[in-house]
């Protein structure tokens, strides 16, 4: 896909996210000299990224990142083709994708177990078993399939080479079966990748552990430098993985819906996002028991309402990651009371009357938009009498940026559970 493909398949996050946050439609202008403004257009990737992301001998990173809508957009040149990604959570996920493509791929013994052959079909659970589950009529399997395919081409950006690959792909799996999971646990990828090279290297790990030949189609050499840290002790990482790695889709599936319907979330709220195609079973659990860990909260349905909004796998990445900054904030002993705003991310009021807004950002200039949103934080904290505000960025904020809300009174966390 082209950048320019990217930017039409996924929405301007921040001029949507911020300028939504008013309680008002009409926001309060600002006025401000046009050279008054940031206008950031591209950074050295060796500015944002640890050292150890910047060399492999699988992959190169061009040296300037994009910077588009908040977040960067990574060139990333690779043994398995070449990726526009969007945002820093994309680009782990991706760039261990890569690892262990190279680490594992030469282990196989194409003798038993060939990665040329044709992609293999769409498999796995179906609308109709959605349908099975929920009891309500959300679509065809036809329709629900070929909106995650459509997903799949839009958000897994791989132009040049990465396109006419021809060994190691395989089909999105839905409903991907025990030894297929078992090899994603063990590499520490999500088995619903939508990374068509990951898919049919598990795909061939699968069938080689069902013909009894492990030996070696597994390196325990391959760990995940790229991970994010762990949230809190670890221990709920774990066990999450560990329900992926034991669970099917379809029941996983159902176990979710009950999650949330416990959490008093309407099931008209529960369908849209089960059956969102920006979200896979790995990214509904994780947001789906970061928003347990927020404790009971008024108005909870608005945060899974505004999730529903993704457009690709970037912008659901971006909404388990808002999930998780409010979960570390209740970790960090601050309770959550309610919900505020109907907005791209939503506004909550913590139990000490403060307004909190999470914005799972990779960075944040004083651009007119972000300007007009600050200014709108205003209106928020006026209409819901608020005693402060707190901005938790995932990302970085800019010196500017950091002048101008410390000016307002406005408390911000950069790198904010990250």
């Amino acid at each position: 896909m082209t950048p320019d493909a990217i930017r039409t398949a996924r929405p301007t996050l921040l001029p949507n996210v911020l300028a939504v946050t008013a309680v008002v439609a009409l926001l309060t202008p600002v006025i401000a000299p046009a050279d008054d403004f940031e206008t950031p257009t591209a950074v050295a990737v060796r500015d944002i990224l640890p050292q150890a992301f910047l060399r492999s001998d699988h992959y190169a990173i061009e040296p300037e990142a994009r910077a588009q809508d908040n977040f960067y957009v990574f060139r990333v040149h690779s043994d398995f083709g070449d990726y526009d990604i969007t945002s820093l959570a994309m680009l782990r996920t991706r760039l261990h994708e890569i690892a262990t493509l190279a680490e594992v791929t030469p282990r196989l013994d194409d003798t038993v177990v060939r990665l040329d052959r044709s992609p293999a079909g769409r498999r796995g659970v179906g609308s109709e078993h959605v349908v099975d589950i929920l009891t309500d009529p959300v679509g065809t399997a036809a329709q629900l399939l070929g909106n995650l395919q459509y997903n799949v081409e839009q958000t897994l950006a791989g132009p040049g080479p990465a396109d006419s690959a021809d060994a190691g792909q395989g089909a999105l799996d839905l409903n991907p079966g025990p030894h297929k999971r078992s090899a994603a646990a063990q590499l520490g990828v999500d088995v619903y990748s939508s990374n068509p090279r990951l898919q049919g290297l598990l795909d061939a790990l699968a069938e080689a552990r069902s013909a009894g030949q492990t030996a070696s189609s597994i390196s325990p050499l391959v760990r995940n430098v790229y991970a994010p840290p762990r949230f809190g002790s670890g221990v709920l990482d774990m066990r999450l993985d560990s329900t992926l790695k034991n669970t099917g889709a379809e029941a996983l599936l159902a176990q979710i819906d009950h999650r949330l319907a416990a959490l008093d979330i309407a099931r008209r709220t529960r369908v849209a996002f089960l059956t969102h195609p920006a979200y896979t079973p790995r990214s509904r659990l994780y947001l789906t028991s970061y928003l347990e860990l927020l404790g009971p909260l008024a108005g909870s349905g608005q945060i899974l309402a505004a999730a529903s909004t993704a457009v690709t796998e970037a912008d659901a990445a971006a909404y388990v990651a808002y999930a998780r900054m409010l979960a570390f904030y209740r970790l960090a002993g601050h309770d959550l009371a309610e919900v505020v705003t109907e907005a791209r991310f939503p506004t909550l009021v913590d139990s000490a009357r403060r307004g909190v807004l999470a914005l799972p950002l990779d960075y944040l200039a004083w651009t007119p938009s972000v300007a007009q949103a600050v200014s709108a934080l205003d209106d928020i904290r006026a209409a819901h009498d608020l005693s402060g505000f707190v901005l938790l960025v995932a990302g970085q904020a800019s010196a500017r940026v950091a002048a101008e809300l410390a000016a307002r009174g406005i408390t911000a966390h950069a790198h904010y559970s990250y």
